[in-house]
């Protein structure tokens, strides 16, 4: 989605002024240096160009995680997909003399299929909730998946055989109760575990739903417990772990992609980039040219400080966080090369801006403050190549993050970005 706004100038806001006197230590002259400090608060029409949103970065299967949900938050449904990893071709027994030999004519006879639930994340149901195992039918690719696609890749696209990863043959249902630990488990009989897999490989995976409504839970793993009966002692049931070669998670509804949003976050991840055309005077208001003098020309030794100022936005049902959202900005090095372009190190540092869940509840209308400081100087450089890099992007700490959204107000609505810039100028001293 491209969203382009060149509002009408509305002048510049003056949100403080200060002026202050400090001491130099190597001045001779007793009498101190006067530096005046102001604070000036940009509207988006004084330095915004455009604003894009992109989204693709990072895939579901990316995670580590998968997502399950029925009509979580009245709407969002999620499907993980698991590809089990090959059978085992041999297990070690203990034989009739106590001597442990390898055996390669084992016979699988029944199971378990095991998911682990994220006890961790937030919102997590408080009673006890209801899940559905099944075989998938179709031939699917983790990275390209979603809920009407069970491949997507470059000259290949393959749909479901019904949305949502096809009918399935039914594992049957299994019960995971918040208080009894972290595990589901789904046992198998033997024509179960011939169906899911075998020692060439998964024939089509695994698919598990979330049969209450109302709920979402994040599985952190997947995995087959196998338990066989080995042909060097038939009277012993050796247990055999086998994993997951792939997971992924695909999800309806998908995001709004028309409301002109700048948006954060998500599986594949959304990717806001801000176009600044930042003046390099300013003629106002009266009250800033009292104290300075006007036009005031914009040079990056007289910036203190630059924050990006946005106000949250309603993000919708199914994606609200429930937990810390992380959020960056950086420098875009080569805006031509969007949505691939290189990113600056963090402007932010560290861990990021963190920014609470409830910004995002409701409608929002808290405002979130993003240092960018570096990028203004940059803007202000005498380096051509330097005060090129005219593109911000904002962005989750890591990408994808999980299902969540952060959203904010766009350009010509209530709450639309600002930019703060905190200028400092000293007066000239003329050393006798």
């Amino acid at each position: 989605m491209k969203l382009t706004s060149a509002l009408p100038l509305i002048g510049l806001l003056l949100t403080g002024l200060t002026a202050c006197e400090e001491d130099t230590p190597s001045s001779l002259d007793p009498e101190p240096i006067p530096v005046r400090s102001v604070e000036v608060e940009l509207p988006w029409s004084q330095f915004g160009e455009s604003v894009e949103v992109y989204r693709g970065y990072g895939s579901p299967a990316d995670l580590g995680r998968v997502f399950i949900a029925h009509d979580f938050d009245g709407a969002l449904d999620a499907r993980a997909l698991v590809r089990p990893a090959p059978y085992p071709l041999t297990s070690v027994v203990l034989d009739s003399t106590g001597t442990n030999r390898i055996d390669s004519a084992f016979v699988f006879i029944a199971g378990r299929l095991v998911a682990k639930v994220d006890t961790l994340a937030g919102d997590l149901p408080e009673v006890p909730v209801e899940l559905h195992a099944g075989i998938l039918q179709s031939s699917w690719d983790a990275e390209s998946a979603s809920w009407d696609v069970a491949v997507d890749t470059f000259g290949n696209q393959l749909d479901w055989l019904e949305a949502g990863a096809d009918p399935v043959t039914s594992l049957g249902l299994a019960t995971w109760d918040p208080e009894a630990g972290d595990s589901i488990v789904w046992n198998l009989d033997s024509l179960a575990v011939a169906s899911i897999g075998s020692v060439t490989g998964s024939t089509t995976g695994l698919r598990l739903d979330m049969a209450s409504a109302g709920q979402r839970l994040a599985l952190t793993e997947v995995a087959l417990r196998l338990d066989t009966r080995p042909n060097l002692n038939p009277d012993t049931v050796i247990s055999l772990d086998v994993g997951a070669l792939e997971t992924t998670f695909i999800y309806t509804p998908q995001p709004a992609v028309d409301d002109g949003a700048l948006r954060v976050g998500g599986a594949p991840s959304y990717r806001t980039v801000i176009r600044v055309n930042l003046p390099r005077e300013l003629n106002g208001p009266p009250a800033l040219c009292a104290l300075i003098g006007c036009p005031f020309t914009l040079r990056e030794s007289a910036l203190n400080n630059a924050r990006l100022l946005l106000t949250s936005a309603a993000v919708d049902p199914g994606f609200q966080p429930v937990d810390t959202l992380f959020l960056d900005t950086r420098t875009v090095l080569d805006a031509s090369l969007l949505p691939k372009a290189p990113l600056s190190t963090s402007l932010s540092g560290g861990l990021g801006v963190a920014v609470a869940p409830e910004t995002f509840e409701a409608d929002g209308g808290i405002e979130v403050s993003f240092p960018v400081t570096n990028f203004v100087q940059d803007l202000l450089s005498d380096d051509a190549a330097v005060s090129s890099r005219r593109s911000l992007a904002l962005l989750t700490l890591f990408e994808p993050l999980g299902l969540v959204l952060g959203s904010f107000r766009a350009p010509g609505t209530p709450g639309e970005p600002r930019l703060r810039l905190i200028l400092t100028v000293a007066d000239t001293v003329v050393l006798p």
